[in-house]
């Protein structure tokens, strides 16, 4: 490869009881009266649902009004104080199109909520505040075979916002009878799901549950149905029932939870009747029960309340106050699911899969949520626009913060806020000027080069041969299959403005030159070259001294690469810092290449640095800009992306000012190295420690932590320096894996003696708008400062 650039109390007659099922307990905590409908209205309550924080929605089937409820539950035991000293009932919206609605649903997406609507079977999204209908869910054709007054009397939506269930109060016509003295009726558990919980609901499966039996002589008006469901984050789904005889002298309810048990159980959603059909019914064990004899405790609504301080959870039921009924509230305590509130904030640029407030999650659930529609890249992009820097963070969970548009978390021991971070990344070009990807092309067509725009020359075509990922590509990483092969000599032509700074990124397949090979000598009117030496280091040729004609080939990097192996070359080009010169910055692989032979900066002609000055200043303004890239000999190219480049921020100036052996900064090995082991004369490159390898230690034994392979930018060790007499690694991002750690050896000698583990920690500090992670020793290295460190990741 061949390269040159130009330019409450319980009512007495209560009977409670509680059982454990599947590891669920329910008991109660409180039974309180809420506040006089004659002032807050929402007499009749047919539906409630939890909002987060003291936040409720009810729905009155009287009146077809949503109302915010606050419920004051006191966190630390569950009770509830009657009246309103516990309740607050908020002014309700008319929903609009609503007509006997009865179950309710929070939508932690929106913010809005859903109600099931028993006249006609509907299921509606409403505005809380303005009572405006948004859009409705599919609700099957078979639920249009409902029974008079026993249609669609229950909804929940899980914690995860993408299921919904509803159920008919009692059997459909076509699929079997209502309930009797001796036999329940079977109901059809109905379930939406959505894939993103911006998406609308699509029905996915339906499930046949029996109620429980009358199981009393009364009269017609003695009922026993499903009135209502909660979804529970571990996927559980409870069913509230209701028997109920409101007639005669004795009022007779009684109200059950039951857990369901899916095991086994036919999904009927193909099935047009139920009457005479084979098929395979739910279970269900029982949680809770409340009977009452005398008052007429009508309770329709149940859903999740708020967590309590000892991990338990709340059940809220909420009775139907009409005809006289009991207007009561229950809150019931919920063991046995650890659960956690999960609040999305909107980013404010692109779109998240998830957000929103009160998500529902177990502790430990995997959470995972992307970014769409902002363009995040490593380094550039290649359709003008700006890439972002994204960034998260996950308080309360594991890991608390990262980057990049895909996030995941572990639900942690206390409720979690997510949020994004987007900012313009600081190392993208605004400007531009031409992106090759060579994707538009097929693969063994072209023999020449001038058939692709902006190339010239013979002997390339496109293949598929793409470089691995964890370099990181020059631009977006998809697609990238195609590259084009060169085995000969090509030419690009650039086109831009003059005397500007620009700057070339490009990934290149390494070819290194024969054994014999003579060093190119057409490059004479070269601004910049490079080659890969027969002994796979690569060379520069450049200007060595102030002296126009002290032009050489040099070596930029320790590094030895072989045949076929792909890097990724960056070299900035600065003409406006000192008109009567030209100097070139040069990365591989992201890493910079100071020498000897380079300066410090363009405006800084100090010795051992990573700017190298052309080896032809162009003398014509219009010339100061590279117009041209040859490529020559056998190999490949891929994403050669050209740009009017920005300026290099201080810190990278400092940080490539640091000549370094295998990662470690000369000067410290000059201030604290076994001079025994130094050779002063040598150059400042690995030749001058020639005794390292001898003795068996490695002055930058590194080890990178947390390292996805298929990241553009993999985490690793930017920095290690000694700062304020401790020892410091700098990541290059924040790292995941916080348990495990960074620690740093002290060895009394570079070839033996013992090691001593340093002790230090973490901390996240803002590097130029990024946060990385920072390990810092607690050790002070004052009283000897003679000793060598290495790093090393415990994971």
């Amino acid at each position: 490869m061949n390269m040159k650039l130009s330019s409450a109390a319980i009512a007495a007659a209560t009977v409670l009881f509680a059982v454990s099922a599947m590891g669920l307990t329910v008991t109660t905590i409180s039974q309180v009266t809420r506040p006089s409908s004659s002032t807050y209205g929402a007499e009749q309550i047919s539906g409630i649902t939890y909002a987060g924080g003291n936040l409720f929605y009810a729905v009155d089937d009287n009146d077809n009004k949503l109302y915010p409820l606050t419920l004051a539950i006191n966190r630390s035991n569950g009770t509830l104080a009657s009246g309103t000293s516990g309740i607050t009932i908020g002014t309700g919206v008319l929903m609009s199109g609503g007509n006997d609605v009865e179950g309710c649903a929070f939508d932690p997406c929106s913010g809005k909520v859903w109600v099931s609507q028993e006249t006609s079977a509907l299921i509606k999204e409403y505005d809380p505040s303005t009572g405006e209908l948004l859009r409705s869910a599919p609700v099957p054709a078979i639920q249009k075979q409902y029974v008079g007054n026993y249609s669609l009397e229950a909804l929940t939506i899980s914690g995860d916002g993408k299921t919904m269930w509803t159920c008919n109060e009692e059997a459909l016509k076509v699929d079997g009878a209502l309930a009797t003295n001796s036999v329940g009726s079977v109901v059809r558990l109905t379930r939406f799901t959505r894939d993103n919980v911006r998406d609308n609901w699509t029905p996915n499966g339906e499930w046949a549950y029996e109620t429980q039996p009358i199981g009393t002589l009364k009269d017609q008006y003695t009922r026993s149905g499903v009135s209502g469901l909660c979804a529970l984050p571990d996927g559980t789904l409870l069913t509230l029932e209701r028997r109920c005889y409101d007639g005669g002298l004795f009022p007779d309810f009684e109200i059950r939870i039951y857990q369901v048990n899916f095991s086994g159980a036919t999904d009927v959603s193909s099935f047009a009747a139920l009457k005479g059909a084979t098929y395979t019914k739910t279970t269900k064990s029982l949680l809770w029960s409340y009977k009452h004899g005398s008052d007429m405790p009508n309770y329709e609504g149940i859903c999740l309340g708020p967590r309590l301080d000892d991990g338990s959870s709340t059940l809220v039921l909420v009775g139907d106050g009409g005809s006289s009924a009991e207007k009561g509230i229950f809150v019931l305590k919920l063991t046995g699911l650890d659960i956690r509130t999960v609040n999305f904030a909107a980013p404010s640029a692109g779109e998240s899969s998830i957000v929103g407030n009160n998500y529902r999650f177990l502790n430990g659930a995997a959470v995972d949520v992307n970014l769409a529609g902002v363009e995040y890249g490593s380094a550039y992009t290649n359709n003008n626009a700006v890439c972002s820097n994204v960034q998260w963070t996950a308080t309360g969970a594991t890991p608390a913060s990262g980057t990049g548009a895909n996030a995941s978390f572990t639900v942690g021991a206390s409720d979690v806020n997510f949020s994004w971070t987007v900012t313009d990344m600081g190392h993208v070009s605004t400007t531009v000027d031409s992106a090759d990807t060579f994707e538009e092309y097929s693969v063994d067509t072209l023999t020449e080069g001038s058939a692709i725009p902006g190339w010239s020359g013979d002997g390339c075509v496109v293949a598929t041969n793409y470089p691995p990922p964890s370099i990181g590509y020059a631009m977006p990483k998809d697609p990238h299959t195609k590259v084009l092969e060169v085995d000969g000599s090509v030419v690009r032509m650039f086109a831009n403005t003059t005397n500007s700074n620009d700057k070339l990124d490009m990934m290149v397949s390494i070819a290194p030159m024969g054994a014999d090979a003579p060093m190119p000598d057409d490059v004479s009117d070269s601004q910049v070259a490079l080659v890969c030496g027969a002994d796979g280091k690569l060379l520069l040729f450049c200007r060595t001294s102030d002296a126009p004609d002290s032009t050489n080939w040099v070596s930029i990097c320790d590094r030895t690469f072989t045949r076929g192996q792909w890097i990724r070359f960056e070299i900035s080009m600065d003409y406006t810092t000192n008109p009567s010169d030209a100097y070139a910055y040069i990365r591989i692989d992201g890493e910079y290449c100071p020498t000897q032979y380079g300066v410090r900066s363009p405006s800084d002609p100090a010795q051992n640095g990573p700017w190298y000055r052309v080896a032809n200043v162009p003398s014509a303004q219009s010339q100061k800009r590279i117009n041209s890239l040859t490529v020559t000999n056998s190999g490949y190219v891929d994403d050669v992306l050209k740009t009017t480049s920005e300026f290099v921020t201080e810190r990278e100036v400092a940080d490539a000012n640091t000549v370094t052996i295998d990662k470690v900064p000369v000067s410290f090995l000059e201030a604290y190295g076994d001079t025994a082991l130094l050779d002063p004369n040598a150059p400042v490159d690995g030749s001058r420690y020639p005794n390292l390898a001898a003795a068996g230690y490695s002055v930058g034994d590194m080890y990178t932590a947390g390292v996805d392979p298929d990241d553009d930018e993999p985490l690793k060790v930017t920095d290690f320096s000694l700062d304020d007499n401790k020892v410091e690694v700098v990541l290059n991002g924040t790292r995941p894996d916080t348990t495990g750690k960074y620690v740093v050896l002290r060895s009394t000698e570079l070839h033996g003696g013992e090691t001593t583990e340093l002790p230090g920690s973490y901390s996240v500090q803002n590097v130029n708008g990024t946060n990385v992670t920072v390990w810092t020793s607690t050790y002070e290295i004052g009283s000897d400062p003679k000793a060598f460190y290495r790093v090393k990741a415990v994971r």
